[in-house]
């Protein structure tokens, strides 16, 4: 009762409690570095310590097989799967539909995404949905992919409107709308083009270049209320060497730019003269309402042109390049960090630069470092994905890609060819690019596997989906043969019957 009155009593209590929280102590950080050494992918198996790497699988249909190495995995896609470091072959495969392969190194403790293995049937039948006498004048689709805006040939006021929601109703919910002949100041008969610069973000309003000759106009066109389409052209008094495009994607607000003397602008449906926002400007790409990417010679050696990125309304330089007659330009936000891209198709490279401005901040007397130059010759093309995550450079059949969230880049040589008068393959969606090769659409991912061919196509037109890419849209030959030029809308199923 009185033991701790007794000092060699005490003493051992003391040292017994204090072995206690030792062990204790080592307990504990034993448990923490297990737990970081699970969470790092570190395992055992038969008696060696190894590092695992994790990796989801999903597809498109889901419930598919999943194969490693040719050895049936016991799980299915939708997937989570906890592989040791190594090199396998990702086979995704299901009754029905061709197999999705890919070679996949896993690194111990990483993470790796395959959300967007696309399974297409073996067998693909296209119906045609409406027929057409003659090739249209453009077909083009609403971001949202539910609206499909088509001009038959010949009738400039007139367009043919598919709602593709329900793809049992596309004919039946067919609309043609009409909009006033009078908002046209060229010619409406002869050799013309119409050209899509860009749709309202309310999937509404559509900006079309009407061409004739050497001559231009911008129009604007309204799905629903065709009767309110207007000529921009007219409304904000622009000459022939100025290019509109709309400000953050709004019908009612707008960049104008003026080539000849080098101005950029902005103007609103309500406020219609323009306002002088950046001189200088030989190329520009936007985002939002106020970010720019842009091409100027001012200030610049002789020879040479400076890239600049304005936000904030401050211009930031970011680096040198050649005078050239074409620039390539590009900016998007992803995961919250701004990525701009420019080159020059003379210099066979495209920098890529993440968060500039930051970088600049912290030190401006320091060259901006590109986090990827992605090089091909002669790029003549540019586009990041719908998801931003990917940038992908082209001329013609050579091909690079940039991957903002694993921080890698792929470069290859496309063996299909790309039928005139395309210029470039384009995204499809977030991970798969699209062309017109051979008279068929043809598909693939982001890093050049996976190519596949659906059905017919005419190059004209780029190849639509619907909201969830189920099935494909094409402008393709009728083969009725009462004419050459004759084609037809047709619908190509991307499920098979039991997945529809």
């Amino acid at each position: 009762m009185m033991d701790f009155l007794d000092p060699k009593k005490s003493r051992d209590h003391t040292i017994r409690l204090i072995l206690g929280y030792v062990l204790m102590s080592i307990a504990l950080v034993l448990a923490t570095y297990v737990l970081i050494s699970l969470a790092n992918g570190f395992g055992v198996q038969q008696g060696k310590v190894i590092q695992n790497g994790l990796v989801f699988v999903s597809s498109s249909p889901s419930d598919a097989e999943i194969r490693l190495n040719d050895k049936l995995h016991e799980q299915r896609s939708n997937a989570r799967l906890i592989l040791p470091a190594a090199t396998y072959t990702l086979k995704v495969s299901k009754d029905g539909y061709r197999d999705w392969q890919r070679a996949l190194t896993v690194e111990g403790g990483s993470v790796e995404h395959f959300d967007y293995p696309l399974l297409i049937p073996n067998k693909l039948a296209a119906a045609a949905v409406s027929g057409y006498p003659a090739a249209p004048a453009f077909a083009t689709e609403s971001p949202d992919r539910r609206w499909l805006m088509v001009q038959p040939s010949g009738q400039t006021a007139n367009f043919d409107v598919y709602d593709l929601r329900d793809p049992k109703k596309v004919l039946a919910n067919k609309v043609t709308i009409t909009i006033p002949a009078s908002i046209f100041d060229l010619p409406q008969e002869g050799a013309q083009t119409f050209e899509v610069v860009d749709w309202s973000r309310d999937n509404d309003y559509i900006l079309l270049r009407h061409v004739v000759g050497d001559q231009k106009e911008y129009v604007m066109v309204s799905r629903t209320k065709p009767e309110e389409s207007f000529s921009l052209t007219k409304k904000l008094g622009l000459n022939a060497t100025t290019e509109i495009s709309l400000q953050d994607k709004k019908y009612d607000r707008y960049f104008i730019h003026d080539a000849a003397a080098q101005t950029l602008m902005t103007a609103t449906f309500g406020n219609t003269v323009p306002v002088p926002l950046l001189t200088g400007v030989v190329d520009y790409e936007t985002y939002g309402q106020d970010v720019i990417v842009y091409a100027t010679t001012v200030g610049s050696p002789e020879g040479k042109a400076e890239i600049k990125f304005y936000q904030d309304k401050q211009s930031y330089s970011i680096r040198q390049v050649n005078k050239d007659k074409d620039y390539l330009l590009d900016l998007t936000s992803y995961d919250g960090d701004w990525y701009i891209a420019a080159g020059t198709p003379s210099e066979d490279h495209v920098y890529i630069y993440k968060n500039p401005v930051e970088r600049l901040k912290r030190d401006a007397s320091l060259p901006l470092v590109p986090v990827e130059n992605l090089k091909i010759d002669g790029p003549n093309y540019m586009e990041f994905s719908a998801n931003s995550q990917f940038l992908m450079i082209q001329n013609g059949q050579d091909i690079a890609t940039y991957d903002a969230e694993n921080e890698r880049s792929y470069t290859y040589k496309l063996d299909k060819p790309i039928d005139a008068p395309q210029a470039s393959v384009t995204w499809m969606d977030g991970y798969h690019l699209k062309l017109v090769s051979g008279g068929a659409v043809t598909i693939f991912d982001y890093d050049g596997t996976n190519v596949q061919t659906l059905s017919s196509g005419i190059a004209t037109y780029l190849p639509f989906f619907d909201t969830s890419y189920q099935y494909l849209y094409s402008i393709a030959p009728a083969g009725t043969g009462d004419s050459p030029t004759a084609s037809a809308l047709y619908a190509t199923p991307l499920r098979t019957a039991e997945d529809l």
